[in-house]
């Protein structure tokens, strides 16, 4: 609070005081009372805020082992396909398809499910907004572009190695 509300406040406590000296009063301005009132829900905000990135993380993590198991599965298949003259761009693309089919698929899901459940969230508040679908589409893509960097990541790291060390401890 600045100094000249804690003057204010202590001025007003004063002349309370005088004209009803009986009266045991606690008075808090406005702006006091809507701030405390919000305080709660700006706790709850950064709580889910670590738990969505907690979730986020792990996630990703998932994401990644999944991803590394299946190309040190496929190392061999990938070595085969470059010694009969596939580039790392198709070895890339034939990779990352099927990552994308199941991202396209989760994502679906996902979106089908929140917007149900925030559309009759909001349906119960007085006053109403339009559904953010362009939020939908954001996290789509980024989630869609965080899988593709993993797997182009990961994938490049094989497509570079030599195809005949891979091919002669097999």
């Amino acid at each position: 609070m600045s100094d000249v509300g804690r003057t204010a406040k202590q001025d007003f406590d004063q002349v309370f005081k005088k004209y009803f000296p009986l009266e045991d009063g606690e008075f808090k301005f406005f702006d006091e009372t809507i701030s405390n009132f919000y305080q709660s829900d700006f706790r709850v905000m950064k709580v889910l805020g670590m738990a969505t990135l907690m979730a986020l993380g792990i996630s990703f993590l998932g994401l990644f082992a999944l991803i590394s198991f299946t190309i040190a599965q496929r190392t061999k298949e990938i070595s085969i396909r470059k010694v009969l003259g596939a580039g790392t761009m198709e070895i890339l693309m034939s990779l990352s398809k099927e990552y994308v089919w199941l991202m396209a698929v989760a994502f679906g899901l996902a979106a089908i499910l929140t917007w149900y459940l925030l559309n009759s969230w909001l349906q119960e508040f007085h006053f109403k907004i339009n559904m953010p679908y362009e939020l939908y589409v954001a996290a789509g893509l980024a989630v869609l572009l965080a899988s593709l960097a993993i797997v182009g990541m990961q994938g490049y790291k094989v497509a570079q190695r030599n195809p005949a060390e891979v091919l002669k401890s097999e």
